[in-house]
């Protein structure tokens, strides 16, 4: 059976679409992932912590603490096998993530979702609403629950235990780096390795 290339159609087309709206509000999670809510007991003035530095990166409260508890862990695992400091690393991930990757542009049909979701993290605009409760629902994308729930278990705590500890302290801002993940369509730990890996050849 022969193939023949056939010239034209959309995809052919370096036309540049606008990404889709996204609204975080109605829809708090990265595109393209089935997700799962793991709920977190915490005191009320850790939960207003947290509410707090949501506010300040304008992303609701259950993203951004998943965004922070995951930066948390990859920076552990990406800190303790490369030697590289937390604080060197954190600086350089802080710079690169502030400009937008200019191939971002050129992402055309399968990454426009992904492009409109960074670009809402970028302008973090959503609306916060308090709640009444300590109880927060973390969306967590199940691939990454998985790295969760193991280093949970070599900790000897419940993955909800483990994932509180790790988000006391986060600063705001690091909803950036998953903006520049989802630009490049790499996952948050992946984006913060090869980062690291680009800091330490220089």
């Amino acid at each position: 059976m022969a193939l023949k290339l056939l010239e034209g159609g959309r995809e052919s087309s370096f036309l540049v679409e606008e990404p889709p709206r996204i609204d975080l509000n109605v829809s708090p999670l990265r595109p393209g992932l089935a997700h799962e809510h793991l709920l977190l007991n915490l005191e009320r003035q850790d939960f207003e912590e947290v509410e707090r530095a949501a506010f300040r990166d304008g992303i609701p409260t259950g993203l951004w603490a998943a965004v922070a508890i995951e930066s948390e862990r990859a920076l552990g695992s990406v800190t303790g096998a490369s030697g590289i400091s937390r604080e060197r690393l954190v600086a350089h991930l802080r710079e690169a993530s502030l400009s937008k990757d200019p191939g971002v542009d050129r992402v055309r049909q399968h990454g426009r979702r992904l492009t409109a979701f960074a670009r809402e993290l970028r302008r973090g605009s959503a609306a916060i609403s308090s709640q009444p409760t300590s109880s927060l629902e973390v969306p967590v994308a199940y691939h990454t629950l998985v790295a969760w729930d193991l280093e949970a278990g070599a900790a000897g705590v419940s993955t909800a235990v483990w994932a509180a500890c790790l988000l006391m302290g986060v600063p705001a801002g690091r909803t950036l780096w998953e903006a520049s993940a989802a630009e490049g369509g790499q996952t948050l730990s992946e984006w913060i390795a090869i980062q690291a890996a680009r800091l330490a050849s220089c």
